[in-house]
């Protein structure tokens, strides 16, 4: 799925779907319900995400807790780290072994083509569900197997005939989202200062007005789900400056509001 698509709702939707349809003589009883992140701070996105959704989670590490086996509702998602697992547990620390979590759990795993070039962490992935089910999430995952090289052939064999839902960027585009843009790249001898500034003040000008109209038409915008203007930096180095704060080289004018807008 492309970014920005929606792949986290769709995470919460296949949950719920589970939630709702998982009932009655035939309900499948897992030993957890886990959500596999790549990285620490996509699992904090993730908790902060699943609370809006009003979906039960908890952050492995969490100390007010403890280990998993204190949560009372069966149905909480437990959301750990790829780097947090493991299956040589020595003495204390943040990491845990897979033993722990059984082998019948459902796992969502987000960014899964992450684990496709770790065998070590597909292993955990396979090991946590020998007995459960698996739903695996990713942007780039046309990328991980077009590399044409025997581990990008495998996966796309493997994969290729467990896609359920695919949207990549192309379809994500074609159907009228994202942003249209362009790239204009100033090269600096073709470009004196004063046309630089007066090309800064200008994109300035372009972004208050944009912030201008949000602000004074807030109600609407809320009823639209219209997020709040944003405006970004990109730079390729950086200067250090007194005080030891760096700044964007040659790229951003420091000056009052006031000598911007009026």
């Amino acid at each position: 799925m492309a970014t920005g698509s929606g792949k986290t709702f769709l995470v919460h939707l296949n949950y719920l779907q589970f939630i709702k349809h998982n009932r009655g003589k035939y309900r499948i009883k897992f030993d957890n319900i886990l959500l596999i992140t790549p990285n620490e701070n996509l699992s904090f996105q993730h908790i902060e995400e699943m609370k809006k959704s009003r979906i039960p989670c908890m952050l492995f590490g969490n100390t007010e807790f403890g280990d998993f086996s204190k949560f009372a509702d069966e149905n909480t998602i437990k959301v750990v780290d790829i780097h947090k697992l493991t299956d040589e547990k020595k003495g204390s620390g943040v990491t845990i072994d897979i033993e722990k979590f059984g082998t019948k759990n459902l796992v969502f795993v987000d960014e899964g083509h992450k684990g496709s070039s770790g065998k070590k962490w597909n292993y955990f992935r396979n090991e946590l569900t020998s007995d459960g089910f698996k739903i695996e999430y990713s942007a780039t995952f046309g990328q991980a197997v077009a590399s044409g090289s025997e581990e990008g052939q495998k996966l796309f064999h493997e994969y290729g005939k467990s896609i359920l839902f695919d949207y990549s960027y192309r379809f994500f585009f074609e159907d009228g989202y994202g942003k249209k843009y362009k790239i204009l790249n100033l090269k600096d001898k073709a470009y004196s200062d004063e046309i630089k500034h007066k090309l800064m003040l200008v994109n300035l000008l372009s972004f208050y007005q944009q912030k201008k109209i949000f602000n004074d038409n807030y109600a609407e915008t809320q009823e639209y789900n219209i997020a709040e203007p944003l405006w970004v930096f990109l730079g390729s180095s950086v200067n250090q400056i007194a005080g030891g704060h760096p700044t964007l080289k040659d790229g951003v004018c420091f000056g009052p509001p006031a000598r911007l807008f009026w």
